[in-house]
């Protein structure tokens, strides 16, 4: 979002390598000292980077929060603490946007008409996504419209989709789901006929393979296929 909304005037850099697991990261000196070179440094918030307080501390850099204003859902089994993954909305994306176009143009005012602009078009494109969704998801039997996930990541897509959502966690790569949420998972793809299960790429997708396991028969007499993973 920073790059496409600042173009050609800014350059981003990513803190966290691509397919890190951003809960627990524990950044390194090179991390800092490159932070510390530079003019701002934008965060999710919400408690998603655990880690960042002590580092921007550390980089001394101004930095914007960029679900700042967002609309939150509380983690299913955590009352009173939002869930941080706002982003998987189209509808939050676009408020995400409007942070970050304000943030560089209070850093680069003579550039802010331009970022303003950027920001619209992006902002288009996220409502063409979000309609595209909820339009092709309306084609899906309303029994299946169900994601099963192994974090439970997704809730602001799923309430902006019409999704049921379940997982094996709610939150934290921590964790593993016990044995009520497992049966949980394979009741959900019993009695909607899932037919495709997700999972992080940063987690241990153990479980979930289980969960595919257990239900391979139940899904296969009904559509003649195991639940995709």
């Amino acid at each position: 979002m920073a790059r496409v909304v600042g173009g050609e005037h800014v350059t981003v850099e990513s803190v966290t390598r691509p397919g890190a697991e951003i809960h627990d990261y524990e950044p390194t000196l090179t991390d800092v000292g490159k932070a510390s070179g530079a003019q701002l440094v934008l965060d999710n918030g919400l408690g998603l980077e655990g880690w960042l307080g002590q580092f921007v501390a550390s980089a001394n850099v101004p930095h914007a929060v960029v679900s700042e204003g967002v609309p939150t859902v509380d983690i299913a089994d955590q009352p009173g603490t939002p869930n941080p993954h706002t982003w998987m909305s189209p509808t939050n994306g676009q408020r995400y946007v409007d942070t970050i176009a304000t943030a560089l143009s209070d850093l680069d005012p003579e550039h802010a008409a331009q970022f303003r602009e950027n920001g619209d078009r992006y902002k288009e494109q996220l409502d063409e996504v979000r309609t595209d969704l909820r339009e092709r998801l309306d084609r899906v039997p309303a029994n299946q419209r169900a994601l099963l996930t192994c974090e439970g990541a997704f809730s602001y897509f799923a309430r902006d989709a019409g999704l049921s959502e379940h997982y094996l966690w709610p939150v934290n790569s921590e964790q593993e789901a016990g044995p009520q949420e497992l049966r949980s998972a394979i009741d959900t793809v019993r009695q909607n006929h899932v037919p495709a299960v997700f999972c992080e790429s940063t987690v241990s997708d153990r479980q979930m393979q289980q969960v595919v396991e257990a239900t391979a028969e139940v899904v296969r007499g009904s559509s003649d296929h195991s639940p995709r993973f």
